[in-house]
């Protein structure tokens, strides 16, 4: 008995060490022998963490009507997997095959095409990215893509484009710092089909999954383009820059217009969400984000009168273009449209034709679409801060001010127009209506009468006796050749002309380019913000408004930011202006002031105005002037500015359209912004009043 029971005991013992060996042996195998690959694949299913990226703040119109939301959208997403590289390149191919199929746009910023073998980059910034890239100058094409294809093991039996396309997807991979923790964003809101198919064979696409995030959308589309601009990938240059404000290679970042300058508020505040991931890649989220939604920015323009201003600057280039007025120009393509309030600054309006459709950003631009983008036109260029344009006639305000004002002149001078300017032997300028035929000139003249008839002799005259310097004085007491400070990246300076900048340049002043720059010609150039903003201190008797665009600031908990904080902001993004180097008001005289006016009101409203056909039946008074510029071997430019109502001004606005032939044509644009205008703000003190009404009933 007692030895039946030894054996037992024995036996059991015996189970029991080599349970224990078992153990051990296993134990040994988990930690020691396959250690690493379990540890990777324990990985695979553990809590991760993954970015939630808030939404960006909507950019709104002064009434609150949005101009740029973010709506939910499916994202195609690449975490890390257990994958050698054989592996990782099949799966990248049939992606790809997927996203080319459904006509899904990727990002693909790799410098090298195919058949043939060549760089995709100009010659400096194939230079850059080859310093970059750890390259030589020396390097051939042949060389790189050899590199590449040895570095992410790219098998020959694919074709030269497929081994590009890996090649490309490899290194998007590799400089996003994708890996098991950050998922790498493959596409941007992609479509059903997409869903569909990579979900149905998710077994094939370890490590891919559909997350919802917010996307970038423009409701209206092309309206106000250039004012919002876009958003894109960050940049391998803007992410060396930014990384440290916790920025990622996967992130979208705003590339131009207020998208650009108001970055910092309309990013929101991402965060991270804990989330299980099996071996497939799929996901299970496990908890919660504290995501942030990034600040609602109120714009000054009221997007009803930026609709009608598009649509006026465009219908009218084409009208000119078509030949529908008699002396049209078939180069006619493209110009700019400012309206501006003249007592705040506030930029009501800004329109740059041709234009583009921020959206086409959002998913990635294609080959073609980038072409297009970058076309002859330039459809991205914003005319009203970046292009610069000789002013001709609608400098002649500043001229007439500056001889008033230091009292060359009063309203009462009279001089007589003799067609040719003969007071020296060279040059011998003419004025515009004088021809060897005809001998036709504007006779005895006065200065309202110069300014509306545009006498290019009276102003040779005056511009002379006033002095080049004091007319260099005025134009920059009224803001021309110097940044406005208008809240949008780029804008440029503009030249005024004068000794000032002819010394820059060792350029001998002359008598000559005096006369020249008299009728808004010589260096002069400004850009068509400028010249809405000296219209708008004329018109406001010399108050030295600044123009700008952004109202105000409001964060995701409801607060405002401080003017103060908005300036301070503006001051470091786009640098100060040279504002404060000149007195807040001009102090126009009424006797300039009427003199000036008088001339304008002229322009469109007597019969022998210039824009007196496009006024003559317009229910309020405007003051107005075309101009007129000669461009070189091509057709003139065409300018038409001006303000309204004419005895209490409120708005002014300034057009110009490249070969556009005659200010005349311009003149149109102007009407029917005005018309737009005048009706909305009747309809805004409509509402005031009955406001006012219902809140006294009320009480």
């Amino acid at each position: 008995m007692n030895e039946n029971r030894d054996i037992r005991v024995t036996i059991l013992d015996i189970i029991m060490v080599l349970i224990g060996i078992i153990f051990v042996i296993e134990l040994f195998n988990l930690q020691i022998v396959n250690g690493k690959d379990y540890r990777q694949e324990a990985e695979n299913r553990i809590l991760r963490s993954r970015k939630v990226v808030a939404p960006r703040g909507e950019i709104l119109d002064r009434y609150g009507d949005i101009l740029a939301t973010s709506r939910e959208g499916f994202n195609l997403m690449l975490y890390r997997t257990k994958q050698d590289s054989s592996e990782r390149n099949e799966m990248i191919l049939k992606l790809i095959k997927i996203l080319k199929k459904w006509d899904t746009t990727y990002r693909d910023t790799f410098p090298v095409l195919v058949e043939p073998l060549r760089f995709d980059l100009e010659d400096e910034a194939l230079a850059r990215w080859k310093k970059r890239n750890k390259f030589e100058d020396k390097d051939t094409v042949e060389d790189v893509f050899k590199f590449y294809v040895d570095k992410y093991e790219v098998d020959k039996k694919y074709t030269l484009e497929e081994q590009r396309n890996i090649i490309a997807m490899r290194y998007e991979l590799e400089n996003s710092g994708y890996s098991s923790y950050s998922a790498y964003e493959v596409a941007t809101d992609v479509g059903k089909e997409v869903i569909s198919e990579v979900t149905e064979r998710s077994a094939e696409f370890p490590g891919v999954s559909i997350e919802i995030q917010p996307i970038r959308t423009y409701p209206n589309k092309k309206l106000a383009s250039h004012i919002l601009g876009y958003i894109g990938k960050i940049s391998e240059e803007q992410y060396s820059e930014l990384k440290e404000n916790g920025y990622s290679m996967n992130d979208n970042i705003g590339k131009d217009g207020i998208e650009s300058v108001m970055e910092s508020y309309l990013r929101g505040q991402n965060s991270s969400e804990k989330i299980e991931v099996d071996e497939f890649g799929r996901y299970i989220p496990t908890g919660t984000s504290d995501s942030k939604a990034g600040s609602q920015v109120y714009l000054t323009i009221d997007s009803k009168l930026q609709e009608v201003t598009e649509k006026a600057l465009k219908e009218n280039i084409k009208k000119i273009a078509n030949g529908e007025y008699k002396e049209g120009s078939a180069q006619a393509k493209s110009g700019a449209v400012v309206a501006i309030d003249v007592n705040t600054g506030e930029i009501l309006a800004m329109a740059s034709y041709p234009d583009y459709d921020p959206n086409v950003f959002v998913k990635g631009v294609t080959t073609k679409e980038w072409k297009e983008l970058n076309s002859d036109t330039k459809p991205m260029f914003n005319r009203n801060i970046l292009g610069l344009y000789s002013p001709g006639s609608i400098f002649k305000m500043v001229v007439a001010a500056a001889a008033l004002e230091t009292k060359t002149i009063t309203p009462n001078t009279i001089v007589e127009d003799e067609g040719v300017y003969k007071k020296y032997t060279t040059p011998q300028p003419k004025c515009w209506i004088w021809s060897p035929g005809s001998g036709r000139t504007h006779g005895k003249i006065n200065v309202a009468d110069a300014i509306k008839y545009s006498c290019n002799y009276f102003f040779y005259k005056v511009g002379e006796d006033v002095g080049i310097d004091n007319i260099e004085k005025y134009a920059k007491l009224f803001g021309l050749g110097e940044k406005t400070g208008v809240e949008l990246p780029g804008e440029k300076k503009g030249i005024v002309a004068g000794r000032t900048y002819a010394n820059t340049i060792n350029k001998k002043w002359t008598a000559g380019h005096t006369l020249s720059a008299s009728i808004g010609q010589s260096d002069n150039t400004f850009t068509p913000i400028q010249i809405a903003r000296y219209i708008a201190v004329l018109s406001n008797g010399g108050k030295r408004i600044k123009p700008h665009i952004i109202k105000n600031v409001i964060n995701s908990d409801g607060t405002e930011v401080s003017g103060e904080e908005l300036q301070t902001y503006f001051d470091e993004k786009l640098g100060k202006t040279t504002d404060d180097e000149y007195p807040d008001n001009i102090n126009l005289s009424k006797t300039t002031l009427n003199e000036i006016f008088k001339g304008m009101e002229s322009v469109t409203g007597d019969s022998g105005g210039t824009a007196y056909s496009t006024f003559k039946d317009f229910p309020i008074k405007v003051a107005g002037k075309t101009g007129t510029v000669q461009v070189g071997n091509k057709d003139d430019n065409a300018w038409f500015l001006g303000f309204a109502p004419y005895d209490n001004p409120e708005i002014a606005i300034c057009a110009v359209i490249e070969q556009g032939s005659h200010g005349t044509y311009t003149a149109p644009i102007i009407k029917s912004i005005l018309e737009e205008y005048f009706v909305i703000k009747e309809e805004a003190e409509n509402i005031d009043t009955k406001m006012i009404l219902n809140n006294n009933e009320m009480m």
